[in-house]
């Protein structure tokens, strides 16, 4: 028999509706949420329903895995997606309080798997750089584990990640500027 679990990571709305059960949402197994399953999910056609479906009943949003990837890790890892939708599926567990530049246990925020994709350019990944712009702490200054690269050092190395280097040294010189001015 599947498990609600297995359906949400790999299954279909539909055979996730089935399973489902009303408290699922509050669920967490070996470590992972419901909601990280679902938004595992790698066919976006049922990845946004599934999660949105979560969301809309207060699933558990931040237990992630045990190496410390939460849900933005996930999601912007994906191959296939919609930026606009993944837009709004960011921003509900953002508003809930999970941190999206919250580094895994290797010091990666989720902002590198967007940077290493080459599917998308900067000006059509605009809108998911403005989740991190917007954050109280993007996590730029995290450093990869076994790295002595930033994450703007990572973007500088990317030919077609340029623009995300240049946006993320203004911010970063306009919050050493804001610094500076607080210590004057």
């Amino acid at each position: 028999m599947k498990s609600v679990f297995t359906v949400a990571h790999r299954g279909s709305f539909d055979e996730f509706m089935e399973l489902y059960q009303v408290g699922d949402e509050k669920r967490v197994r070996w470590g992972k949420s419901l909601f990280i399953e679902a938004i595992s999910n790698n066919d976006p056609a049922q990845r946004y329903p599934m999660c949105e479906f979560l969301l809309d009943r207060d699933c558990v949003v931040d237990a992630g895995t045990k190496d410390g990837t939460n849900p933005f890790h996930v999601l912007l890892a994906q191959h296939e997606r919609d930026i606009p939708q993944d837009v709004a599926l960011c921003r509900r567990p953002i508003e809930r309080g999970v941190p999206i530049g919250q580094p895994d246990s290797h010091g990666c925020i989720p902002l590198v798997h967007l940077i290493s994709t080459q599917e998308y350019s900067d000006e059509e990944l605009t809108p998911l750089y403005d989740l991190y712009f917007e954050a109280q702490d993007p996590g730029f200054d995290a450093q990869p584990r076994d790295s002595n690269d930033t994450v703007y050092e990572v973007a500088r190395r990317w030919p077609h990640r340029h623009a995300l280097a240049d946006r993320i040294a203004a911010y970063r010189a306009d919050r050493c500027g804001e610094h500076t001015e607080e210590r004057s």
